[in-house]
């Protein structure tokens, strides 16, 4: 028996071991209060915490400009409240100097945030601590009371690259009421009992309504997203072009090649599209001009330029310029050693091109972009043989995108007999007629009489 109680208790404390080690391991979420519904609830040991989410949104290929945004944290009130039927859950905006300064905060982004892809869209995540940690922001609670506060960004802080067509930052309104509960503790010492974040004005891609969300940090945060849902989402588009047809930021060109091709008159049909980056809603408008080698076509007539949407005008030089917007399908012949200018696409923008069939003549392009399928790498400029399969990409970052089409004649003679083939033929006619000459000397020989000797 008593060996039998040792076991049991030895299992026992075995068992109550584990429990406790993982009880350890799982990380103690916001839990939300059963009092005030929507409200995040803290400890004595564990109070609660309120963080900033910033996401950045780019088109993918796109490297994450390095900037610093900035939030404004303004005191608004303390212990004033709206009315009495909704005093325990919002606090009333007004003024006080009893509410302490908490000033701004700061959230830097770097060219070394690499950022997760999805689709055509980049987006970068980074968040702040606990806004209300004392040790950090040296916030000092004069007395236990509720705190309000209101969140925003500040638009101003972000410094284009100054090109022609220079880069964009479009900033997150949102707009977040924090309302903070100041609890005395046991053992005197003052912490958060609860905190409140209300949707004031709703973020891009944020909470709906004017419902509440956790702003508690990290892995701690009720929500399962592992951070902050106190969120501000900017979108960022990158555009290196420019107004000048030598601008170019991507290239459409057409080599014709083979013995007997048409390298003078033949012109090739075929069909563009470009689309807006994922990131822009708006359908956009851009600019193309055609050179002929390093020279760009005043008159584009003999190309039949064509398309809804599209219009050819003449710029400021005299030369022929098509606009067209996003999302309608550009078509145009192009000849050999002619090629399109695309001077205006940021990047990220998505473009299909596709060459419809002309008899004699076998296509292939070589595509250097940054690619929709993700698993084939970031580019690739080999070759492809790929009959009436449209080049489909993005728009690089470093303006030298390009899908270069090469149309290998099929040389033909009117007998059928290909030019290419024809040495080797020759070499094998006069291998069988030297082989048949030999044979009817040799023949000759045997047939000739032996004369008698005397």
């Amino acid at each position: 028996m008593n060996r039998k109680n040792s076991f049991f208790k030895l299992i026992t404390a075995m068992a109550l071991a584990i429990i406790i080690c993982l009880s350890t391991a799982i990380p103690v979420l916001a839990q939300p209060s059963q009092q005030y519904p929507g409200v995040i609830e803290g400890t004595e040991n564990n109070p609660a915490e309120a963080g900033i989410t910033k996401i950045l949104k780019m088109p993918v290929g796109t490297t994450t400009p390095t900037t610093t945004f900035t939030f404004i944290i303004e005191k608004l009130s303390f212990n004033e409240y709206e009315d009495d039927e909704h005093k325990d859950l919002m606090p009333y905006i007004g003024t006080t100097t009893q509410t302490p300064h908490i000033s701004t905060v700061d959230i830097p982004f770097s060219d070394t945030d690499i950022g997760t892809a999805d689709g055509g869209t980049k987006s970068v995540i980074i968040e702040t601590g606990n806004l209300l940690n004392m040790n950090w922001l040296d916030i000092d609670w004069p007395t236990a009371g509720v705190y309000t506060y209101k969140v925003t960004e500040d638009d101003t802080t972000f410094t284009n690259n100054g090109a022609a067509i220079p880069d964009t930052m479009d900033f997150s309104p949102a707009e977040y009421m924090v309302s903070v509960w100041v609890e005395n503790g046991d053992n005197g010492s003052l912490y958060v009992k609860y905190v409140s974040a209300t949707v004031v004005t709703t973020d891009i891609d944020g909470e709906k309504g004017d419902g509440k969300v956790d702003p508690t940090p990290g892995n701690q945060n009720s929500s399962g997203k592992g951070y902050s849902q106190m969120i501000f989402t900017n979108t960022y588009l990158l555009n290196n072009g420019g107004t000048d047809p030598d601008d170019t930021v991507l290239i459409v060109s057409k080599t014709v090649d083979g013995l007997g091709a048409n390298q003078t008159n033949l012109y090739f049909p075929f069909v563009i599209n470009i689309s807006n980056p994922e990131t822009v809603a708006d359908p956009m408008t851009f600019k193309a001009y055609i050179f002929q080698g390093n020279n760009v076509i005043a008159d584009i007539t003999d190309n039949e330029v064509a398309g809804d949407n599209v219009t050819v005008t003449k710029d400021n030089s005299n030369n022929d310029v098509i606009t067209f917007i996003a999302g309608s399908p550009l078509v145009l012949k192009l000849k050999h050693g002619q090629w399109v200018s695309f001077i205006d696409l940021p990047v990220g923008t998505i473009f299909e091109v596709t060459e419809d069939a002309t008899t004699d003549y076998a296509p292939s392009y070589g595509l250097y972009a940054h690619e929709l399928n993700e698993s084939r790498g970031a580019s690739q400029n080999d070759f492809i043989t790929a009959p009436l399969a449209p080049a489909i990409a993005y728009v690089r970052e470093d303006n030298e995108s390009y899908a270069h089409f090469l149309n290998m004649f099929k040389t033909i003679t009117p007998t059928g007999i290909g030019v290419d083939d024809l040495p080797y033929i020759i070499i094998i006619g006069l291998a069988v007629v030297s082989l048949v000459g030999f044979g009817l000397v040799m023949f000759r020989r045997r047939m000739r009489p032996e004369s008698n000797e005397q």
